[in-house]
């Protein structure tokens, strides 16, 4: 029994004949008759009572009715739900980000996106340290992600597009002896009590990467998962950090960001893994955000 030749025997039913519902389907009347006759073989009855041209249902036939149009209400249904999920993960984007949102302003873009298409796309954001980012996005759980590049080079894995570069800087207290300073070096932070952003992060691996090129003996006093916790701690008098200035925010005037003489970048990229099937919307989405960033680089 297949849902073909349910809808053929309610087409006969609804349209009186063989021929009509023949003609309605497309095939001959001969294919329509062996379709219905295997259908009656394996129910072991018969459906249909011919009278010159016209039919009508045995008895039989008016409780196989009921069967058969409850079973193709339930195949539309079945198909309708089906393709409504097909289409909201058609418009359904993942993207990762590691904690640098209320620094640049990532949300901002994603509502002018949404505001550029007719039909709102689903927009799933996981914020997740650079480690679980990358593990996400290698196991194609993310279509695309904002991450740190300065230490990521795999180009032959994955497409990536520069977003913003930024240089590092000594943060600490106001109060503090750096505080007078136009630029300070790395080797004079060395004795100070050091706070970075913990193992997952590329900024923590950046800074102890130019610390140890230069053989600086360090103190790290502290390792955390946030730019904001980072920031309390440095306010409360526990230590100086290596941070972009940028994660500097207006009410945090107790704080100061002093250059470094070293040049030491941080640079934020869009990264999305090669070869990977990517829905129209995604695509759409993928070209915005490169097209948006590349328009704001240029002189």
């Amino acid at each position: 029994m297949t849902f073909s030749q349910l809808a053929y025997f309610a087409d006969i039913v609804r349209l009186g004949t063989f021929s009509e519902a023949a003609g309605e389907n497309h095939i001959s009347q001969s294919s329509l008759s062996k379709q219905i006759k295997a259908l009656e073989n394996e129910l072991g009855v018969f459906l249909f009572t011919r009278e010159h041209s016209r039919v009508s249902l045995t008895e039989h036939g008016q409780i196989f009715l009921s069967f058969a149009e409850q079973t193709l209400q339930a195949q539309r249904t079945v198909i309708a739900a089906l393709k409504a999920c097909t289409t909201a993960q058609d418009r359904h984007i993942t993207v990762g980000l590691i904690p640098i949102e209320s620094t640049y302003h990532i949300s901002t873009l994603i509502a002018e996106f949404q505001a550029t298409l007719s039909e709102a796309a689903n927009i799933d954001i996981y914020e997740e340290s650079q480690q679980d980012i990358l593990t996400l996005l290698d196991n194609e759980v993310l279509d695309l992600a904002f991450i740190r590049t300065e230490m990521f080079t795999d180009t032959a894995s994955y497409e990536i597009f520069s977003y913003r570069r930024e240089r590092l800087a000594c943060i600490c207290p106001c109060n503090h002896p750096f505080a007078q300073r136009s630029a300070i070096a790395l080797k004079d932070i060395a004795p100070e009590p050091i706070i970075l952003l913990d193992r997952k992060s590329g900024l923590h691996h950046l800074g102890l990467n130019e610390l140890s090129k230069q053989k600086i003996v360090y103190h790290i006093s502290c390792t955390v998962g946030s730019h904001s916790i980072i920031l309390k701690m440095i306010s409360r008098g526990l230590g100086i950090s290596l941070l972009p200035q940028s994660v500097l925010q207006p009410e945090e005037d107790d704080l100061t960001a002093i250059p470094l003489w070293e040049d030491i970048y941080s640079e934020i990229s869009i990264v999305r893994k090669k070869n990977r099937p990517m829905s129209p919307i995604k695509m759409q989405f993928w070209s915005f955000i490169t097209n948006r960033c590349a328009i704001e680089k240029e002189p």
